[in-house]
């Protein structure tokens, strides 16, 4: 099982049952609608935690000028400012702006003791 990994808890929306990701195609092996996948916070740090087990369930590619203020708040930001100010902090104006992302909805199935 494939490790899907978080650097932040944005909103706190990794404690929902379901919840949303911004990401950019991966350069290996995409992620894959249906697949099951491990949910880390901190994947690459001494203080990695495994919180749940949970599926993808869909996956919509997007630029980042889509992205609506309820995908955003769902997503943990204020509004989609906030979270366009945030993704070109992290990834730079010239990627934001002409890759797409995959909004991903990921729902639980199973907790992690």
């Amino acid at each position: 099982m494939r490790e899907f990994g978080f650097s932040r808890n944005w909103g706190n929306k990794l404690n929902s049952n379901a919840f949303t990701t911004f990401r950019f195609k991966r350069k290996d092996k995409d992620w894959q609608l249906g697949e099951t996948v491990r949910i880390v916070m901190s994947p690459r740090s001494k203080k990695r935690q495994v919180l749940c087990v949970a599926t993808i369930m869909t996956k919509e590619q997007r630029y980042a000028s889509e992205i609506s203020d309820s995908e955003a708040i769902i997503d943990g930001f204020n509004d989609r400012w906030e979270m366009e100010r945030a993704l070109l902090d992290m990834y730079g104006v010239e990627r934001v702006d002409n890759e797409p992302f995959f909004k991903y909805t990921l729902k639980r199935t199973r907790e992690m003791l």
